[in-house]
């Protein structure tokens, strides 16, 4: 992923067809939902080329899902047809959506391809070409406040593209990021980070294999060296909350 500080704030594109181009990621990442019975699901946008007239976008929706063959991939984009008869059975469509998505991206100068492997996954990537908007003298900065430039913050996830993603949102505010895969991991880093540094803020996954994020906010706030010093804020899906029996807006219980 590209340096944040390389993306332009603004760009522009042809209005008619970028309000048509923009519901292609949605179409592609429906279609993931659709196939992906477990695993995961990502979206990332990278930059490709900046000029001072024009920003190249790449995105990318890769899946864990059912995957597709060489021979299924090339009938992928024609008018109402899907990968094979018994997909179509199954679930539904014409294929229709993403051959439209795939012209009104030619039609930005884009293109689209798709790489994928039977019971594997498959990811589409498609990029398109805009305007940039040239930067004007005197605009407004958006500087964080003092307190939270260069925030310490430590994220805790076992998905190493839940961690990635983070990483990078964060580290774009100017925060100071670490990123772990457990929450003994986590416990371990905050004990382990200087006095006059700690971390101030924890994003905790709810979910986790051997000590999840709730038994790991406990011990954290049980810690007289790190309850006064931390935030916890429990990050996962409300559907993760659902099935482990919880609401989604559950306090942290007092150990």
């Amino acid at each position: 992923m590209a340096d944040s500080a390389a993306y332009p704030d603004s760009v522009y594109s042809d209005g008619f067809l970028y309000r048509y181009f923009y519901p292609a990621q949605p179409q592609y990442s429906g279609n993931s939902v659709k196939f992906t019975e477990s695993g995961e699901i990502v979206v990332q946008v990278r930059l490709l080329c900046v000029t001072e007239e024009t920003v190249e976008l790449e995105v990318i929706v890769r899946d864990t899902g059912i995957g597709m063959t060489p021979d299924q991939i090339a009938k992928l984009f024609q008018s109402f047809s899907q990968a094979d008869a018994s997909t179509t059975r199954k679930f539904g469509g014409t294929g229709l959506g993403l051959a439209i998505s795939k012209h009104l991206i030619q039609q930005m100068g884009g293109t689209v391809r798709v790489e994928s492997e039977p019971g594997k996954g498959s990811s589409f990537i498609f990029n398109a070409l805009f305007g940039r908007v040239a930067k004007t003298e005197g605009a407004a900065k958006s500087d964080l406040p003092i307190d939270l430039d260069q925030l310490k913050v430590l994220v805790v996830d076992d998905v190493a593209s839940a961690r990635e993603m983070f990483a990078a949102t964060l580290g774009s505010f100017s925060f100071r990021v670490t990123c772990v895969d457990s929450g003994e991991a986590g416990l371990k880093a905050l004990k382990n980070a200087p006095a006059d540094d700690p971390f101030r803020l924890v994003l905790m996954d709810y979910i986790m294999p051997d000590m999840d994020g709730i038994e790991t906010a406990q011990l954290i706030k049980k810690s007289p060296q790190l309850a006064a010093v931390t935030t916890l804020i429990m990050v996962s899906s409300c559907g993760d909350c659902v099935k482990g029996g919880a609401s989604p807006t559950r306090p942290i219980p007092n150990p």
